[in-house]
């Protein structure tokens, strides 16, 4: 049997069944606010839900559940063998919301290296994780063998022929992590060279200050939570 609601103003709602020989129950909440409907009967329309969170089984795997990132102004200068962080500044931070995420991490870094390494020096980049105090370089794609005294690493470059002082060089790399964890997680970077040759590596500028062909950028890595 329908129920009719007058309304003060003159209009009215009324309140039906369908035709059904089962019984539901629909609980009304107990606040104020405005009930979302469907004309078509079909469900509800997305675009009619303005708070909350959608369950994560509602979430198609694929999607990117946040992004963060870290576009660092510091320019610093590093002379390394062995790998080392050049910055502190050059870290990005994300804290995953399922265990099961994945992270993918984009670095876009921008540097010179100066005037003093030959052509064939090979320059060799690889991310890290800190989590809960731990730094860990074994990330998902990155966790090969190190197949004898090999190192892992994440990027690499190599001094373009006819080389000089302006070189800019870009490393652009990806890297694919699973921490499962619901705890931050800290990404950065270190970076080193081959014992061949001798310089410093310039990190976001040219190793001089010179209106033709001098540059300056900033460094950027991105993390983004994918959902599985």
């Amino acid at each position: 049997m329908p129920i009719k609601l007058n309304s003060a103003s003159g209009g009215s709602v009324t309140l039906d069944v369908p035709l059904t020989g089962s019984t539901y129950t629909h609980t009304l909440p107990a606040e104020s606010g405005t009930i979302i409907t469907s004309a078509s009967g079909s469900g509800i329309n997305a675009s009619a839900i303005s708070a909350g969170t959608l369950p994560r089984n509602r979430i198609f795997s694929g999607s990117v559940l946040q992004t963060q990132y870290v576009t660092s102004t510091t320019r610093t200068t590093m002379n390394s063998t062995s790998f080392a962080e050049p910055s502190t500044a050059y870290r990005v931070s994300i804290t995953p919301t399922s265990t099961s995420s994945i992270i993918l991490l984009k670095y876009y870094i921008m540097w010179n290296p100066g005037a003093n390494y030959a052509s064939n020096t090979i320059y060799n980049f690889r991310a890290f994780r800190i989590l809960n105090s731990v730094t860990s370089y074994a990330l998902t794609s990155t966790s090969g063998s190190t197949n004898g005294s090999r190192h892992l690493y994440s990027g690499q470059a190599t001094r373009p022929q006819g080389y000089d002082v302006n070189d800019p060089i870009n490393t652009f790399f990806t890297v694919i992590d699973a921490p499962s964890t619901i705890s931050q997680c800290t990404y950065g970077f270190q970076a080193k060279r081959e014992n061949g040759g001798n310089g410093t590596m310039y990190f976001g500028y040219s190793s001089s200050d010179n209106s033709d062909w001098g540059w300056d950028t900033n460094i950027n890595i991105i993390a983004q939570e994918i959902a599985v």
